[in-house]
């Protein structure tokens, strides 16, 4: 009988992981972080957390020379109606929001992750959606962030900053690793041209954000 990638997982690996049911979290822990927790909710979805472990783990494999040293907060992974959800979350702390280096953190554990999973039973790039998870404080820093970003000449904009701009604008947009400088024309096709949505989820007033998986997958 062949198992499903999570058991394939905790059976090759020793890194820590959460199981819950229905909700799993990704805190930040800094002492000036504007958001300090993401509550991931989905009906009948069981969650699977990895903490920053996991990225840090296997960060030495990698050169310099690429952004896959960074790290993002958290990576949680779940199934539901058969296809892999892989869900890459970073919590902004500082004011500069949603930076080119917030995307260099997700595309890093990223591919960090899908290295890990990609020898576990019923684990395909194909049959997964990879999905950058951001979240930000809605204050004048990160208007001021975007609003520069508009009011730029949109021509002399590069591919990455064109993608900040839409994901201001909508919450939402697409990415693909080639968009994300440094050093990308290293990696293989399939990581490649692999579409990732991005999310972007604010909040004015308080430190913790809720994201229900069943409202986009």
């Amino acid at each position: 009988m062949s198992m499903n990638t999570i058991d394939c997982f905790k059976l090759i690996y020793t890194l820590p992981y959460e199981e819950s049911e229905k909700t799993i979290s990704i805190h930040e822990e800094k002492a000036d972080a504007k958001i300090h927790c993401l509550n991931v909710i989905g009906d009948n979805i069981i969650f699977t957390k990895f903490d920053e472990s996991l990225s840090r783990s296997i960060g030495n494999l990698f050169s310099s020379k690429t952004y896959c040293k960074k790290t993002a907060d958290g990576v949680i992974f779940y199934q539901k109606d058969g296809i892999n959800h892989l869900l890459i979350c970073e919590l902004k702390s500082s004011k500069i929001g949603v930076c080119d280096t917030a995307f260099e953190q997700a595309a890093a554990t990223y591919i960090k992750t899908v290295m890990v999973l990609s020898i576990c039973e019923g684990f395909t790039l194909e049959n997964t959606n990879i999905i950058f998870v951001f979240t930000a404080k809605e204050d004048a820093s990160l208007l001021l962030e975007f609003t520069e970003l508009q009011d730029s000449d949109q021509s002399s904009l590069s591919p990455m900053e064109k993608k900040r701009l839409a994901l201001f604008k909508n919450k939402s947009t697409t990415i693909r690793l080639p968009e994300i400088p440094n050093k990308r024309e290293a990696f293989c096709t399939r990581l490649q041209e692999k579409e990732i949505k991005c999310l972007l989820l604010m909040s004015k007033d308080s430190d913790t954000i809720e994201l229900d998986v069943n409202n986009f997958t």
